[in-house]
C-alpha cells in the first residue's frame, strides 16, 4: 500500500506542475482507488486538465465520465465532444464508443455505417491477442450482419479516407495517445 501511496504523491507533484501523463495517471489512480479511497469527482478533475492540453486517453476518460455520469452529472452531448476529440486523435477506446454511440443513436442519429467506421479504427489500434479485441470483432461483426454489403463498403472507404487525412494533418513527432 505504501508503494501505492508514494506513486499516488509522486504523480500528484508532476500533475500540480501541468504534466499532462501525471494529471491521467493521477486521474485513473482516483477512479481505481488506488493509493486512496475511491473518488470519481476527484479523478475527472485530472483527467479534465489533461483533456484540456490534448491528450487522448484523458480525453477518452472524461467522456466515459460524462456518458456514464461517474463523478459528473451525466451529459451526452460532453461525452460526444470528449470522445470524438480523443477518437479523432487515435484513441481506440474512444473509437469504439462512439461506434457504439452510433449504433444505440446515443446523442447521435442511428448511423450503421459512421458506428461501422468507428468500430473498425477501434480495431485497427487494438491488441488482437486482448479480449477487448475478440468483443469489438463481434460487435463489428453483429453490426454488419445488419447492414448491407454496399452500406459496409463505403463505411470502409469512409474509414480509410478519414484515416489517410487524419495522418496527413498530424504534425511530425504528434503524440496523438497521452
Amino acid at each position: 500500500m505504501e508503494d501505492k501511496v508514494e506513486t499516488a504523491k509522486n504523480y500528484r507533484e508532476a500533475a500540480e506542475r501541468g504534466d499532462a501523463q501525471a494529471q491521467y495517471q493521477l486521474g485513473l489512480l482516483y477512479s481505481g482507488g488506488q493509493g486512496g479511497a475511491q473518488n470519481h469527482a476527484e479523478a475527472v478533475a485530472w483527467f479534465r486538465k489533461a483533456a484540456e492540453q490534448g491528450a487522448a486517453a484523458s480525453q477518452y476518460r472524461l467522456g466515459r465520465a460524462y456518458a456514464r455520469g461517474l463523478g459528473v452529472e451525466r451529459n451526452i452531448d460532453e461525452a460526444l465532444k470528449w470522445l470524438r476529440k480523443a477518437a479523432e486523435k487515435g484513441d481506440s477506446d474512444a473509437q469504439f464508443m462512439l461506434g457504439g454511440m452510433y449504433i444505440k443513436g446515443q446523442g447521435v442519429t442511428k448511423n450503421y455505417g459512421t458506428a461501422y467506421m468507428w468500430i473498425a479504427f477501434s480495431l485497427s489500434k487494438s491488441d488482437p491477442t486482448s479480449p477487448a479485441y475478440t468483443a469489438r470483432v463481434a460487435v463489428r461483426d453483429g453490426l454488419s450482419r445488419l447492414m448491407a454489403s454496399p452500406q459496409i463498403a463505403k463505411a470502409q472507404r469512409q474509414a480509410k479516407n478519414w484515416e489517410d487525412t487524419r495522418q496527413a494533418l498530424m504534425k511530425p513527432g504528434e503524440d496523438k495517445n497521452i
